[in-house]
């Protein structure tokens, strides 16, 4: 979706002054125009060099325009992902249920001997040896097993997660996944390396009895280095911006598909052997279907931990060298106002509105604890190679994104279409919080308004199936038992259905400006039998020609929702 100009102009003065508070354990990298991909000629001497034709995929290099983003300084470890387990019940990482895994297998293992056996016994041919899957079984049953962290696993990468459990996560923690070309401008850096420390893998020196660690892959392996690490535990191998482990200790998913770039071409190499000459095609099997994920692992070589590398990675894929970690965009809300409207908003919805979100309105916060991961580190230097590494325990938010525009300005004329048509849409909540009046669990809803007035289309009677007069259908009005003389704010379900109604102090058209969310606590009266609570009160627009409609939207929450900071 385009902005409009007025909406890109809020944007920009939005994002004119200080640099939003990052998420925990988060670095600002700026964007701009990056280099991505590999140049061709390059290609062709690593695809002589290693014989891996897939390395054509990653051309040709070619610049793109990034807006600045937050990156994680670590892959999200197992420590962090625990929490997002513990606290929404979704499955664990496979190798953290080994014991009932080891003790279903084993009880499988005695099943199908005790078969054959008895088969035998009887004279018979014994019934085939049919293979225990780990995986299968734990994802069928992992509900009804017993589960733990293993001990001393919290500071390792968490593996095993496939793409939509590493979105999961995100989700949970405010976050997203970065696409492909962060994670290349986050290697890259100023100066278009190779590496995130440079051009050149690292070798031993006259000085050097072997080469600086920089990287957890295979040429780590004489320094111990045999399988996965901690989190941190190359920090000579940092990025300019101080972010850790982009080259090996486990692959980590992207956002994007595996995609060819623009401008990409099949070719071919020209080789002449003993008079021969044969060719060698350069064709990749893109597939839209799959992810690509970066970075390198443990078990893999230099190669694979270039800034460049692109594994196309099915997305039920589950192993023990792929992790992730997470990005965010600066701007508040963003990120989560794109993500409900992708997850939580029905299709239909999503076709029939247009929405813009350059002008969400949004508040969040973040509770989190240390860690036992930037602990393993004292000051190095006066400083933890881990930075502001920390678990992530709780995340709220609450956002709201208008319609990209409403067609036409009268408020009179508006309000009697909504009398007689459909309510007018004005955006979408969304909120982790819920709310006390009106009275609605966390969720996303899209939120509408609907002019004063008792429509005089309905119907006394309508056709039922069998063709006999039935009652009509109630209207929209006594569904949601609203006042039809004042105006009202409707509240629909991801799917457009009407859940609630409240009385709205009507819209006004005028110059568009930004909008805004406040909350207060409001102090109980028990003489007047008013409860304690929290007042949220938003202030939004929402484009319309060269103005827009400006509202107010008061909401009500718990005591105490809203009493820690929070980004605004």
């Amino acid at each position: 979706m385009i902005a409009t100009p007025l909406s890109s102009l809020l944007l920009a003065l939005s994002c004119a002054g200080a640099d939003p508070v990052p998420p925990p354990g988060m670095v600002f990298l700026k964007g701009g125009r990056v280099k991505i991909g590999l140049d061709q000629d390059a290609a062709k001497e690593l695809i002589l060099e290693s014989g891996k034709i897939s390395i054509w995929g990653e051309t040709p290099e070619h610049q793109v325009k990034l807006d600045d983003f937050f990156l994680m300084i670590t892959e999200v470890t197992n420590e962090q992902f625990a929490e997002y387990v513990a606290d929404t019940n979704t499955k664990p990482p496979e190798h953290w249920g080994k014991k009932s895994i080891d003790a279903a297998q084993a009880a499988f293992l005695q099943e199908q001997g005790k078969r054959r056996k008895e088969a035998t016994d009887a004279g018979e041919t014994p019934p085939d040896r049919e293979p225990f899957h780990r995986d299968v079984w734990w994802k069928l049953n992992w509900a009804e097993s017993e589960w733990e962290l293993p001990k001393g696993s919290e500071a390792l990468p968490v593996t095993h997660v496939d793409l939509d459990q590493a979105r999961g996560y995100a989700r949970w923690t405010g976050l997203r996944l970065p696409t492909e070309a962060e994670f290349q401008r986050a290697v890259r850096g100023k100066n278009n390396y190779t590496y995130p420390w440079g051009n050149e893998w690292p070798s031993a020196d006259a000085k050097q009895e072997k080469a600086p660690i920089m990287a957890v892959t295979i040429e780590a392996k004489e320094a111990g280095m045999r399988d996965i690490q901690p989190v941190g535990s190359a920090p000579l191998g940092a990025s300019e911006e101080g972010v850790l482990d982009l080259a090996g200790n486990v692959w980590e998913w992207t956002d994007s598909p595996y995609a060819p770039f623009d401008k990409y071409e099949p070719d071919s190499i020209k080789l002449k052997e003993r008079g021969n000459t044969r060719y060698i095609d350069l064709l990749c099997d893109f597939d839209l279907n799959v992810n690509v994920a970066t970075g390198g692992s443990y078990a893999n070589d230099f190669l694979a931990a270039r800034a460049t590398t692109r594994r196309p990675t099915a997305r039920f894929q589950t192993t023990n060298a792929l992790g992730f970690r997470c990005a965010a965009t600066p701007r508040i809300g963003y990120d989560m106002a794109r993500i409900a409207h992708e997850d939580d908003l029905n299709r239909s919805v999503r076709g029939d509105l247009d929405f813009d979100f350059s002008l969400t309105v949004s508040m969040d916060r973040w509770k989190t604890r240390r860690g036992t991961a930037s602990q393993r580190y004292g000051d190095q230097n006066g400083s933890n190679p881990l930075g502001g590494y920390a678990v992530i325990t709780d995340y709220d938010y609450f956002l709201f994104t208008p319609v990209s525009e409403i067609s036409g300005s009268n408020v009179k004329k508006l309000a009697k279409d909504t009398v007689d048509g459909d309510p007018l849409v004005l955006g979408f909540i969304s909120t982790t919080l819920p709310l006390t009046e009106p009275a609605l669990e966390p969720g996303t809803y899209v939120l509408a308004w609907r002019g004063p007035g008792v429509s005089r289309k309905r119907a006394e009677k309508t056709e039922g199936e069998d063709g006999e007069e039935v009652d009509a259908r109630p209207t929209l009005v006594e569904e949601l038992g609203l006042d039809p003389d004042v105006e009202n704010f409707l509240f629909l379900s991801g799917n457009g259905k009407p859940l609630v109604g409240m009385p709205s102090r009507g819209l006004t058209y005028d110059r568009l400006r930004e909008g805004t969310v406040k909350s207060t606590q409001i102090p109980g009266d028990e003489s007047e039998g008013i409860q304690a609570h929290d007042l949220l009160v938003l202030s939004a627009a929402v484009p319309a020609g060269n103005r827009g409609f400006l509202f107010e939207l008061p909401l009500k929450h718990d005591n105490g929702a809203h009493t820690r900071d929070r980004r605004r």
